[in-house]
């Protein structure tokens, strides 16, 4: 079979803009993201194409992943069955799910199964799922749903998701009816929605294999009762749950807060007396003009460097997808080969859609395990400690002023867990950030790394006034594989990558 539909995996933008072709990426963002439904028939699409990569998911390809990997229920796949009341049935057990198991209920039986996560074993969905998380800042999450002829006699109850989703059918077709959200970009996933103050769909649409549906956070939706003689797949892609302008100033207002207090008097001053024992306080005119006054000052004088939110930027950056078809346990245990860099050396960002970078107090770190390695390479030799246990990596403390307050956290995702993708944390190293933490002023020659990612710059060029700062900056980014290099004419082979 063949389907109008060719995926481009240049890069994260020429990836989504094949997703939602012919539709530009300024009408999306302007027309439908957050607004409203979008069907993207296959037969729009001009370019033809064989039908591989995810599009290649269906019962037969999905059996193999039972057979093979070990699957375990309720975790990484659910069997579920709806009765023609719209009831749900469970077959979940616990352990691995059994080939003849699955057989019976899926393959060729009367249930559907939902495959969690499958990107941290099919390499096309890694793929797109790693390009799509470069694109929106945010996790990707997805689901890939089978069901065989009999099932899908059968109507699901209403639902709504809590992200935006899109639906990309790979085998056969699915039939949905779509209504108006009851609370718009709601952040409430509701598997049983009840029909009541509904009205009339909004939409139906029928997903053939190479059609998506995109569906903004909230939308009530139903996969409606529809036989064909062949398994029903599609593959279901979510994003955005916690990006909302309420999680950035939940993340950012504390810090503000705690600055405003320490360095304006009007914030500081106490509360009327006996102020917990008042109910009708904070309706008082003077109280709500106080602060009014408060949190007027608290924007206009921060208004203009509103920080990055670190606890968002740190839980993307632990739970992202690493780069594609890289071996993050193998990177963990060694260094790059080849010779340690110096400033003769031409160098760029090797990972830059994997690397982020923030200015914050230095007190964020003092209170974290933190390794404390030297990276001055004496000529004879190369020492790192070992860090695997550990979330953050220190420079050589001499490195940091005494009064340094502030430091630049660099957080990276190039050794995270493909296998760990989106799953809930089992224990503190299925989810571990690489982080380094640098002196306040290699802010300057970090910028410069990242702006200039695409090209080569020579190492003695960054913006820092020691070049011995400058040698420990990408000796630093270069003991974790997060940079490469072109040497200069001094360079010598490096004797071993191991680490000892």
């Amino acid at each position: 079979m063949e389907l109008k539909m060719n995926l481009d995996f240049g890069s994260p933008k020429r990836l989504f803009l094949t997703l939602i072709h012919p539709v530009s990426l300024d009408d999306f963002f302007s027309k439908y993201w957050e607004e409203k439904p979008l069907h993207l028939p296959q037969n729009q699409r001009s370019t033809r194409v064989t039908s591989d990569g995810i599009f290649a998911l269906s019962h037969r390809t999905l059996r193999l992943y039972v057979k093979n990997y070990h699957l375990q229920c309720g975790r990484d796949v659910d069997i579920v069955k709806y009765s023609s009341c719209g009831k749900k049935e469970n077959f979940n057990e616990n352990g691995v799910l059994p080939l003849t198991k699955y057989d019976k209920l899926v393959t060729g039986g009367t249930a559907s199964a939902y495959f969690n996560e499958l990107q941290r074993y099919q390499d096309d969905l890694w793929q797109l799922v790693e390009l799509l998380e470069s694109f929106f800042g945010t996790l990707v999450g997805s689901k890939v749903v089978v069901s065989p002829t009999s099932a899908q006699k059968l109507p699901t109850p209403l639902q709504s998701s809590n992200a935006e989703t899109f639906i990309i059918q790979t085998e056969g077709e699915t039939h949905w009816r779509l209504y108006s959200p009851i609370s718009p970009l709601s952040r409430n996933l509701l598997d049983d929605v009840s029909s009541e103050h509904l009205g009339e769909p909004t939409q139906e649409v029928l997903l053939r294999a190479g059609d998506i549906l995109y569906l903004p956070r909230g939308t009530i939706y139903q996969k409606t009762s529809l036989v064909t003689n062949t398994h029903a797949t599609y593959l279901l892609l979510y994003t955005y749950q916690q990006a909302s302008w309420g999680d950035y100033l939940q993340s950012v207002f504390p810090s503000i807060i705690k600055e405003a207090v320490d360095s304006d008097l009007d914030f500081r001053r106490g509360l009327p007396i006996n102020f917990l024992k008042s109910t009708k306080l904070t309706k008082s005119r003077k109280f709500q003009s106080v602060l009014g006054i408060l949190l007027l000052k608290l924007a206009k004088a921060r208004l203009e460097r509103f920080p990055l939110p670190k606890d968002l930027m740190e839980k993307f950056m632990e739970k992202r997808m690493p780069p594609f078809r890289i071996n993050s346990s193998c990177l963990r245990n060694t260094l790059p080969g080849g010779t340690p860099p110096d400033l003769s050396c031409k160098v760029r960002l090797k990972y830059p859609e994997h690397l982020c970078f923030l200015i914050a107090d230095r007190s964020d770190a003092d209170d974290t395990s933190l390794t404390n390695y030297d990276l001055s390479f004496k000529a004879d030799s190369f020492h790192l400690d070992d860090s695997n246990s550990y979330q953050f990596n220190f420079l050589s403390q001499s490195l940091f002023g005494h009064d340094e307050s502030q430091v630049v956290f660099v957080f990276s995702s190039l050794l995270n867990s493909r296998v760990h993708h989106m799953m809930p944390k089992q224990n503190k190293q299925d989810h571990t950030t690489l982080t380094l933490i640098f002196p306040i002023n290699f802010y300057s020659s970090l910028e410069t790394l990242k702006a200039s990612s695409e090209q080569f710059i020579q190492a003695n060029s960054l913006p820092l006034e020691e070049p011995s700062d400058r040698e420990q900056l990408i000796r630093a980014l270069w003991s974790k594989h997060l940079i490469e290099c072109i040497p200069g004419f001094c360079a010598e082979p490096c004797k071993s990558t191991k680490i000892d």
